[in-house]
């Protein structure tokens, strides 16, 4: 039996990457466009060496969509063969380099491996939690923000399974797409 695709709300806007550039909302913080393209409904990113962590702040392709203030959420599938520690690709509530909240399938060994990361930055204070996700290349997953709480949620083929909570007092004014190389740049 085939797993079910989650149902969108009324009203949401999609973008289904299916002609061969970004559309003329999104913005590329960071670029490096030889790294990424459009191509067969999907928008492709060989990663860069960089992060968003703390004072680094040296992550490349960032891409970005404007919002207006107030609650959301976004939901994207990404698939990601994240076998290295810190491989990450997944959704952005965006303010700028130090005030953020990300939410990724990512590999982290410590933590057993593929995991759903939600990861929460405050004038520069980074925390993560993680929800394991054993053998996983490939996840649908959804960031939604109520005031000033962000609830990370995956998705098994039936229902929402909520990964993490934090708490963030943001101005999110962007949301986007990330992907992150493992700390050895691949």
């Amino acid at each position: 039996v085939a797993a079910a695709d989650p149902v969108l709300p009324s009203g949401a806007v999609v973008d289904e990457f299916d002609g061969a550039a970004l559309g003329p909302d999104w913005t590329v913080l960071s670029p490096d466009d030889s790294r990424w393209s459009v191509s067969g409904g999907a928008l492709r990113l060989d990663t860069l060496a960089g992060d968003t962590y703390q004072g680094v702040n040296t992550a490349r392709n960032l891409f970005l969509v404007d919002i207006p203030a107030g609650d959301f959420e976004i939901v994207t599938r990404v698939s990601a063969p994240v076998a290295l520690d810190f491989q990450n690709a997944g959704l952005l509530a965006w303010q700028d380099w130090d005030n953020y909240v990300r939410v990724g399938l990512c590999n982290v060994s410590f933590a057993g491996g593929p995991v759903i990361e939600t990861d929460r930055e405050v004038g520069a204070a980074f925390s993560a939690s993680f929800a394991a996700r054993p053998g996983s290349s490939a996840e649908v997953i959804k960031l939604a923000r109520t005031g000033d709480e962000f609830v990370s949620s995956y998705w098994d083929g039936t229902a929402w399974v909520e990964a993490a909570r934090v708490t963030a007092d943001l101005d999110v004014r962007q949301v986007g797409l990330f992907g992150l190389s493992a700390q050895n740049g691949t």
